[in-house]
């Protein structure tokens, strides 16, 4: 036997043992090598031989054609090898054998063989091979009837290896191994699940920080738990579509489909072939097919989310204005549709609620109804779309894990975040250092409480007016306007000693007692000033509030322009000044008054606030001191009249003010036009301002010399102001504190830097676990797609192909995980997507493609039929019948497992119409070219039954080609 061919044999025989495909002597793969002259006959010593597969599963003789260069030129034995295949494919056709019933010797009960060639191709031929192939296409139709296709292989290398490459997708090898399972058995299959638990043993090995180590062992353990307590789908009957009526929907008057036109009724596959021009009803029979089992359809579904129909978007509204007749005498009737004679029922009664049921609905019929448009689409959805319809079955066990894992990543995540802003660093922030310098800034600051503002304005004042206590008060102010730096570099410090002190509380307290000490020096330090201060003004409480006012109004004055006084108008304004002075002091006084009223209105506010609650149960009774007020009216009357006596009260104090500001304004003007603009503040008042200044200050102090300097006078007024009520003192800071302080403090810093390191390495473990799974996974992952969902899909999308050889590269499914998100690309090469190197048929095939990949995977199992709604509108002849045949091989393998099985086929060609309904030897339906179908009525019957092949005609056996001529026959096992 030819080398080529029998490693072709061996490679048969390991390939479909792979699959599990088990068939007896009699009724298996069959391999022959026959002669290259008849491609029936053995061959014999020294021919020219080819290899044949007949395969009675999917009734192909697929047949592997040695090229040999060095005899007949190419084109000849391309030409003679098809010219042999077209002779072969004419004798397999359905013939007249004069009996109904078929001849179980002789005829195939499952249909029509079919004839692929494949030719062995060296490289260095794989020119003049395409050269040859072209010439033919373009000579004659051959290809409508034979598909080709070619295996090439370099020099030196094996042709086992390029059978690999190729893969024979003829022979539907994996399609059928899906095809033999179960549904919970297809579920295992295209699941990674197992691969991923296998891997995931020992995945926490793979780490050294006992944190990653505890979050891989925690994903080991869910792994384990998963697979024990994973439930299989439940088994269930699909739906059978026997027969379909429908009554009013559209331009569909009435039609039945039933049986099956043109086979007998032992058959369990049936097909319905539908030829109409556009816009007679096809795609409605589509949709009211979709309606009447899942209760929506596409179209519907966009319906509902169309944002532009506002009004009757409901299902009635849809029923009345899309589905009902629009003319004739049924204008306006409810439509109806019954499948398999269980009586018609109003479309209305089944159509779901909203969007989202709609859309389930339309994820549960992908695979069972197709229309060109989506399998157009199907190349050009992204990544995220496509990854929803390609790896969401992929993995639940990895998808679940990733879900884990992204929590915990966010969880810990968020937890360094907030503890991270708590003390006042970014959320991202990981460096250990600035942490912990952080954390003990922050904990110092905590412990040792700071001086208040007011307590700073003072030091700040008093450093200004020179003195002992003023060079003092300097720098106790600089250390304490510096705590902040201080506070920084004591935190730093003790970063860069977490090495050496670690977390262990006695060496921080060692570490932080120099910066504690230092801290209580300071407060006593701050107190002996407030002392200072308190024991210089002690006696002048009453004074001081005067003082402020006197040096408030000095100042005024002495910022006013200065005048220019005649020695005459001396004398007249003496007594201008007296007054003016006399009523400074008044005013202050009423000043005073004002302040007292107000704060006794406020105080009356609050407890007429209070009254209202007090008097529910105590009418008559004073909250304050228990004495009865029933004869005054109760507590809210003598509330209420306080209240007014001392709002009239104030409004007296204000018109008194007003009055005696005008008249002091008026004597301010009198001076001012005598030339006599004199300090409103008398001159012993003024010595006793600098008289108090000069005690505090500690040296001889003029007032007027700060009070004329506008930068300087805030300055005075600021130190009266701390005199009449001096600043809070910080509290003392004793031995026995400075030792709870450090106690507390390095407890405290020692248990949030242990909380930092946890908290810290939390997410980044928990983000290397995830890289890993994330690694673990794609690359499991990714090497079960190719031998699942995506060689079923390649294995349909090249048998619907008519010239593979010409695709630049293999169409395939690039997967990609980003933190959980899956993105898969539909690539035909390296970065290359096939929606911008394809055309448009092209692409069209491959969504057709999957189409039957999700019906095999999914669909087969809720419904035992197949609607395709106009799927050749972009195909050529030769790609239509490769369409043509692949239908054939899948009603031939429903037929040879006896599963039930109905193919609509809706078409708007006629002839290709009629070829499909001679590939499938099934009859047709031709509907009338009215926007009104009708059918069961004698007068107005729009609908015609076609049956292409009669009673009595049969396909022959492939093994009557070979019979009694061939010799050599062994079974592929």
């Amino acid at each position: 036997m030819n080398m080529l061919l029998s490693d072709c044999q061996q490679w048969l025989i390991d390939h479909y043992a792979s699959v599990s495909i088990g068939f007896n002597q009699d009724s298996g793969p069959r391999w022959r090598v026959v002669s290259r002259d008849s491609l029936t006959d053995s061959a014999t010593a020294g021919q020219r031989a080819a290899g044949v597969v007949e395969d009675g599963e999917i009734g192909l003789l697929l047949y592997l054609l040695p090229l040999a260069e060095n005899a007949t030129p190419v084109t000849e034995q391309v030409a003679a090898d098809i010219n042999l295949a077209l002779k072969l494919r004419s004798q397999l056709l359905p013939r007249y054998s004069g009996s109904e019933s078929p001849n179980n010797a002789s005829d195939d009960v499952l249909g029509t063989w079919r004839i692929c060639l494949h030719w062995l191709v060296p490289t260095n031929s794989e020119a003049k091979w395409r050269d040859a192939i072209m010439l033919a296409r373009q000579q004659s139709g051959a290809f409508d009837e034979v598909a080709v296709d070619a295996i090439f292989f370099e020099n030196g290398e094996g042709v086992r290896t390029a059978l690999d490459r190729h893969g024979l997708p003829r022979l539907l090898l994996v399609t059928r191994q899906v095809f033999a399972l179960g549904a919970s058995d297809v579920e295992n299959w295209k699941s990674a699940d197992e691969d991923v638990r296998g891997a995931l043993a020992g995945f926490a090995d793979g780490f050294s920080r006992s944190t990653e180590k505890a979050i891989a062992g925690e994903i080991e353990r869910k792994a384990d738990a998963y697979a024990a307590g994973r439930i299989s789908p439940t088994e269930r009957t699909p739906t059978e579509l026997k027969s379909l009526e429908i009554e009013n929907f559209r331009s569909i008057g009435r039609l039945k489909l039933d049986g099956s036109p043109g086979r007998d009724g032992v058959h369990k596959a049936r097909t319905w072939i539908v030829f109409g021009p556009n816009g007679t009803g096809k795609t409605s029979l589509a949709e009211a097919i979709s309606i009447a089992t899942e209760g929506s359809s596409t179209k519907f579904r966009d319906f509902l989310n169309d944002k532009d129909i506002v009004k009757e978007k409901s299902a009635q509204g849809y029923v009345q204005n899309y589905l009902s007749p629009k003319n004739g005498s049924e204008h306006g009737a409810e439509p109806r549709i019954a499948i398999d004679i269980r009586g018609m029922l109003p479309i209305s009664q089944r159509l779901v609620r909203n969007f989202d049921e709609a859309s389930a609905a339309k994820a549960r019929l992908e695979g069972a109804i197709g229309d060109q448009e989506e399998s157009r689409e199907f190349a050009q959805l992204s990544s995220n779309q496509l990854a929803c319809r390609v790896a969401s079955s992929f993995s639940t066990l990895a998808r679940e894990l990733a879900d884990h894992l992204d929590n915990g990543y966010e969880t810990a995540h968020a937890k360094r975040s907030a503890f991270n802003r708590d003390f006042g660093l970014t959320a991202i922030a990981k460096k250990r250092d600035t942490i912990f310098a952080r954390i003990g800034e922050r904990k110092l600051a905590e412990a040792l409480a700071r001086p208040a503002a007011g307590l700073l304005d003072y030091l700040r004042v008093r450093s200004k007016l020179g003195g002992d206590e003023g060079r003092t008060a300097e720098t106790v102010l600089a250390e304490w306007e510096d705590i902040d730096i201080a506070l920084r570099s004591q935190g730093e410090m003790l970063a860069r000693l977490a090495a050496l002190i670690s977390t262990n509380e006695e060496n921080m307290a060692d570490a932080v007692r120099p910066f504690v000490t230092s801290f209580a020096t300071r407060v006593v330090q701050t107190r002996i000033l407030l002392l200072s201060l308190k024991e210089q003004t002690v006696d002048l409480a009453g004074e001081l509030p005067e003082m402020l006012q006197s040096a408030r109004s000095w100042a005024e004055w002495l910022a006013r322009p200065a005048a220019t006084a005649s020695s005459e108008s001396g004398a007249s304004a003496e007594p201008l000044n007296r007054r003016l002075a006399e009523m400074l002091v008044a005013r202050n006084k009423i000043e005073a008054q004002g302040q007292a009223a107000r704060k006794r209105l406020e105080h009356l506010i609050s407890a007429l606030q209070y009254v209202t609650l007090w008097e529910k149960d105590h009418p008559d009774t004073c909250p304050t001191c228990a004495s009865q007020v029933s004869d005054r009216g109760g507590i809210r009357k003598v509330a209420e009249e306080l209240h007014d006596e001392v709002e009239a009260k104030l409004g007296e104090i204000r018109a008194e003010y007003q009055t005696c500001s005008q008249e002091i304004r008026a004597i301010e003007a009198q001076l001012k036009a005598l030339g006599q603009d004199q300090c409103p503040v008398p001159e012993a008042t003024r010595d006793r301002l600098n008289d108090i200044l000069s005690r505090v200050v500690g040296q001889p102090f003029d007032a007027s010399a700060w009070l004329g300097v506008p930068e300087r006078r805030g300055v005075v007024e600021r130190l009266l102001a701390h005199m009449a009520t001096p600043p809070a003192e910080p509290a003392e800071i004793g031995l026995d504190g400075q030792a709870k302080i450090l106690m507390d403090v390095s407890a405290t810093i020692a248990t949030k830097w242990r909380e930092a390191e946890q908290i810290g390495e939390e997410p980044d473990a928990w983000e290397s676990v995830r890289k890993a799974f994330q690694d673990l996974t794609q690359s499991i992952i990714a090497a079960h797609l190719p031998n699942t969902l995506e060689r079923v899909w390649w294995e349909i999308a090249a048998s619907l192909t008519s010239a593979p050889w010409l695709l630049p590269a293999r169409p395939s499914f690039q997967l990609e995980i980003r933190r959980g998100d899956q993105r898969v690309y539909l690539t035909a090469g390296k970065n290359t997507l096939v929606h911008y190197l394809l055309n448009n048929a092209e692409q069209h095939v491959l969504g057709l493609a999957w189409t039957f990949t999700r019906f095999m995977v999914d669909s087969r199992f809720r419904h035992a039929w197949l609607v395709l709604d106009d799927p050749a509108q972009e195909m050529d002849q030769p790609t239509f019948r490769e369409l043509t045949r692949f239908l054939a091989t899948l009603l031939r393998l429903h037929e040879y497992a006896a599963r039930p099985f109905t193919l609509l086929l809706l078409l708007h060609q006629e002839e290709r119409a009629l070829d499909a309904a001679r590939e499938t030897d099934s009859g047709l339906y031709m509907l009338g070219w009215t926007d009104r179908q009708t059918e069961f009525t004698d007068e107005s019957n729009t609908v015609r039954r076609m049956r292409i092949n009669g009673p009595g005609f049969h396909s022959p056996q492939a093994r009557m080609l070979f019979e009694p001529s061939a010799t050599e026959n062994h079974a592929v096992q």
